[in-house]
């Protein structure tokens, strides 16, 4: 009976062990889909999510999601106004220096390319500062300093927890 206690013990701390692993990870691993729904093997994504405030001329403050996926390595960023579809509109085929705030507290500055409506970290700049962050990263991206008319900035996090283990 006390092998059986053992037992149950060493499993059910295995099994919190496993679920603080998951919590842990603010990235998710997830098989890809083909068009009809279907599991496509050898294939997977790694994203993330985000909740930030972004401003412009009609709103300060206000709710933001940033969802997050890697591609080819690198961090590409879609933004959602409101928390909600449709994804915001950024200015097209252009180069925007992205603010980011490090653990030490130093203010790096990172190229970022704007194309189709997504933010892409096409030189993986972006993405060694957060892989190499054992906090969040905070982010700030100025519409304003590439388009004279815009006044959009948006502030968020990027929790780099589980994500080099993912990426192995």
């Amino acid at each position: 009976m006390k092998n059986f206690f053992t037992l149950a013990l060493c499993f059910l701390t295995l099994s919190l062990t496993a679920q603080e692993s998951i919590i842990k990870s603010a990235w998710v691993e997830s098989p890809v889909v083909d068009e009809f729904g279907d599991i496509i093997e050898g294939e997977s994504i790694i994203t993330s999510s985000s909740q930030g405030k972004f401003s412009n001329s009609a709103t300060s403050d206000s709710d933001l999601t940033v969802n997050m996926q890697i591609v080819d390595g690198s961090i590409y960023a879609v933004f959602y106004e409101y928390n909600s579809a449709p994804q915001a509109h950024l200015p097209e085929n252009a180069f925007i220096n992205v603010k980011a705030k490090v653990e030490s507290g130093e203010i790096v500055k990172v190229q970022q390319f704007l194309y189709n409506h997504i933010m892409c970290d096409t030189e993986g700049e972006l993405t060694s500062l957060v892989l190499n962050q054992s906090s969040p990263l905070k982010v700030i991206v100025d519409l304003s300093t590439i388009d004279k008319y815009s006044y959009t900035t948006y502030q968020f996090e990027i929790d780099p927890s589980g994500l080099s283990q993912l990426l192995k």
